[in-house]
This record gives C-alpha cells, sequence and structure tokens, in this order.
C-alpha cells in the first residue's frame, strides 16, 4: 500500500470513529436531556394541584403525622434490638414535610427546594413535622436541596385518597409483587436458583420490615422492574444495554434518597451474567459487559446529582451549590486525614473492613447466620468432590465487588447509617448464595448415589 492510500485510510478511520463517537454522545445527550425534562415536568406538576386536592394531601399528611406521633417515633424497632430492625420514620417524616410545604414556593423553587419549615438535621424530624401540621413550626422554611426528592410524584397523588399507614399497605403491595415478577421471569429466563437465590437473600434482608419505610423499599422496586426490562432488552437487542443502564442510574438518583443505589445496577447485572453463564458466554465478554454497564449507570447516577445542584443553585441562588458541597465534604471527612501513602491506605482498608463486618453482622443475624453457614456446611463437601468448572463465575467480580467498594468509598455515612446500608452488602451474599447453588454437579452426585445403592 502506497503512503497516499495508507494515509487516506488512515483518515477514513478516524473521520469514521469520530462520527461513532458523536453519534454515541448525541444519543446518550438526548436521553439525558429527555429525563431532565420528564423529572422538571413531573415534579412540575406535582405541585399545582386545585386548591380541594392540595387540602386533601395537608388533612390527610397532618393526620397521619399525628398518628404517628402518638404511636411511633423517629427510629423504631421491630421484632429484635438489632439495628437491622430498625425503621427509618425520620427520612418518611421529612419525605411528608417535603409534600406538606410542596405548595408554599412557586413552582420551580418548590421543584428544586424541597422547602420544609425547622432544620433537616433536626434530632425528630416526626416531631418537626407534627409541629408544622399543627401550625406551630419550629424554624423558619429551610431548602433540601441536594436531592431530586423524586418519590413526591407518587407520594403526593397517595395522600389525595390514603393515610400514611395505608400508604404503607399499597407500599408493601408494589415490593411484594415486583419481588414476585422478578422471582418468576428469573425462572422462566434464566433458572431457578437464581429465582430461589434472591429470594432468600431479601429473606435475610429482613424482608417483613423493608415495605414498612417509604425510604427502604424505592431502589428494590426499581431493581425488580429493572431486572426484567434489562433482561428483556438483552436477549433482543444487547447493544442498547448501556443507554438502559445509563437511564437506570439516572432514574435512580431522581428517586432514591441516599439507601443503597447500586443495587440498580447489581441485581440486574447479576442477572444478565447468570444468563450469560447458562448460555455458555465467555468470562471476558460478561466482565467487559459489566464494565461498560457500571460505566453507564454512574454516569447516568452522577450527571443527574450534579444536573440538581446546578439547576437548583440558579433557581435558589448559588449558596444551594456550595452548601450541597460543603454536606459531601462534612459526610466524608471521618477525622484527622493521615499523612502518607501507607497510612492512608491502611486506614483505607481498615475502614472497609470494618465497614463490611459491620454490614455482615447485621444480615447475619439469628437465624439468618446459622441458616447460611448450614448451607456452606452441606455445600462444602460437594463442592470438594462434586464441582463444576469454577472459571466462569469469575464473571461475578464486579457484582461482587461493587459493594463493597461502595462500602469502602463511603464508609463514613455508612458507620452512621448502618441499619439500612448493611442491605448493600446483600448483593455479594446473592452471588456466594447463587454459587452454593450452582457449582455442584448433581449429575454426578446422583450417579455417585446409584453406585453406592448398587453396592
Amino acid at each position: 500500500m502506497t503512503k497516499i492510500a495508507k494515509r487516506q485510510d488512515y483518515e477514513f478511520r478516524k473521520h469514521f470513529k469520530n462520527k461513532v463517537l458523536l453519534k454515541f454522545f448525541l444519543k446518550y445527550a438526548l436521553v439525558f436531556v429527555c429525563l431532565l425534562v420528564f423529572y422538571i415536568l413531573s415534579l412540575a406538576l406535582n405541585t399545582s394541584y386545585p386548591q380541594k386536592l392540595e387540602q386533601q394531601v395537608k388533612y390527610r399528611v397532618a393526620y397521619s403525622a399525628n398518628r404517628l406521633y402518638e404511636t411511633e417515633n423517629d427510629w423504631t424497632f421491630f421484632f429484635t434490638p438489632n439495628k437491622s430492625s430498625k425503621i427509618d420514620n425520620y427520612a418518611d417524616s421529612l419525605m411528608m414535610h417535603i409534600v406538606y410545604c410542596n405548595d408554599t414556593e412557586p413552582i420551580f423553587r418548590s421543584v428544586f427546594g424541597g422547602s420544609i419549615y425547622g432544620d433537616t438535621y433536626a434530632s425528630s424530624q416526626l416531631e418537626s413535622l407534627n409541629a408544622t401540621v399543627n401550625g406551630n413550626p419550629l424554624g423558619e422554611k429551610v431548602f433540601y436541596s441536594r436531592y431530586w426528592h423524586g418519590y413526591r410524584i407518587w407520594l403526593k397523588p397517595l395522600f389525595v385518597f390514603l393515610y400514611y399507614t395505608q400508604i404503607r399497605v399499597v407500599n408493601s403491595y408494589a415490593f411484594y409483587i415486583t419481588l414476585l415478577l422478578c422471582c418468576i421471569y428469573l425462572y422462566k429466563k434464566v433458572n431457578i436458583q437464581s429465582s430461589v437465590a434472591l429470594l432468600v437473600v431479601m429473606i435475610m434482608l429482613n424482608i417483613t420490615l423493608i415495605p414498612m419505610s417509604l425510604l427502604f423499599t424505592t431502589v428494590f422496586v426499581i431493581s425488580f422492574i429493572s431486572i426484567i426490562f434489562v433482561l428483556e432488552i438483552f436477549q433482543r437487542k444487547p447493544k442498547h444495554l448501556g443507554i438502559l443502564f445509563f437511564i437506570i442510574g439516572s432514574v435512580t438518583m431522581f428517586f432514591d434518597f441516599y439507601t443503597y443505589p447500586f443495587l440498580t445496577y447489581g441485581l440486574p447485572m447479576f442477572s444478565i451474567i447468570s444468563y450469560e453463564i447458562v448460555k455458555g458466554k465467555k468470562v471476558k465478554d460478561m466482565i467487559k459487559n459489566s464494565v461498560v454497564c457500571l460505566c453507564a449507570w454512574l454516569m447516568g447516577y452522577f450527571l443527574t446529582f450534579f444536573a440538581n445542584l446546578l439547576l437548583s443553585s440558579i433557581v435558589l441562588g448559588a449558596q444551594e451549590f456550595t452548601t450541597a458541597l460543603n454536606v459531601i465534604k462534612f459526610r466524608f471527612n471521618s477525622g484527622s486525614n493521615p499523612v502518607g501513602i501507607f497510612s492512608l491506605t491502611s486506614k483505607f482498608l481498615y475502614n472497609t473492613y470494618s465497614v463490611v463486618r459491620a454490614a455482615l453482622r447485621e444480615m447475619m443475624v439469628l437465624p439468618h447466620g446459622l441458616i447460611f453457614l448450614i448451607i456452606a456446611a452441606i455445600w462444602l463437601p460437594l463442592f470438594i468432590f462434586f464441582r463444576k468448572d469454577v472459571v466462569k463465575y469469575f464473571g461475578y467480580i464486579i457484582v461482587f465487588l461493587t459493594p463493597i467498594i461502595w462500602l469502602a468509598v463511603v464508609s463514613g455515612p455508612t458507620k452512621l447509617h448502618i441499619y439500612f446500608q448493611f442491605r448493600g452488602i446483600g448483593l455479594s451474599v446473592l452471588v456466594i448464595i447463587y454459587f452454593f447453588f450452582t457449582s455442584i454437579d448433581f449429575v454426578k452426585f446422583r450417579s455417585f448415589l446409584t453406585r453406592i445403592k448398587k453396592k
């Protein structure tokens, strides 16, 4: 090939690559803009109720707040004194407070403000809510603008017809129905082991308690719905997987109130890898898919977060951006900073170990830990003598490490919120339990039992 031909070929490849990158960027940018428009319009409509409906919402929030104040507190324990048995009425009260104050500001200030009376870090949000609904607010109006508070688009319409205790029941239906549909779908599209493993892990995460708190439920419902959509898209048009995880990451940030957001990446990705293993895909392809989807999810999640900070600072004032950054710095500051790479590394590893241990301790409370150990004890000798090829299970490595890395990076705030953050480690436990269920060659095991019977 002549120099001119080589040059022309190089120019063609460069032009083609730039064209592909431009198309990729425009596609994601268009989807992101559409998502932002949907978020803003849905929240704007949420602040524009007719006066009669607004009065119904305020009446039911006020009644719910008074009843909750009489019967429970900000952190109520059920079943056991373990932290994993605590529900978060503190966050739910804050949600109701924002819904109650939804019409006290002009539309766009309400969309990005998330205003309440008092303090976003009050010692008791239930007390603060109760004071507001009874006409004696505990302070001036303040903004809680660093989150989208997207739950308002479904919570406020429910308060038109229902009280908080009734919304808990609706929340339970949404949680259990989506979990059931997800398990059925996994059974049909992947295998029964993946369905049973997910159900076992959900039981270990204190399944009866999750729907009692609106804060705890949202991420799980998004995850269960995402599993169904992701598997369906992956089977039909796998090239759209990246954009789908981008959307899931963005939607998670819109709705999530900082619980265990990475589950909306990890649970759908677990289902994809399980499907790929059944279909005999290569490990490197599984890891590649995991990394691409994780990057897309992170991009959607953080772009949506920073878009809210930017838009709220434009609508409410630049101080909101500064306040949000200061809060983030405060949350992640866990004391004096060590000097030197060795000190930094040792502190990071220790924090990772301590927070993962704390999460596992909450998940493995009796009888869950005992059942897990029994399963492991039965599995180990079977695995030694009748194991399958385990190389393919390295495809789960990104999914397995995701909650550990998350807990390590946010170890400071996680220690404060371990009573709900512990559920994130369930993703790693899910991989382990699925490995227990599928790494034994039961054909060999049955043949072994048949030979023993003949003897």
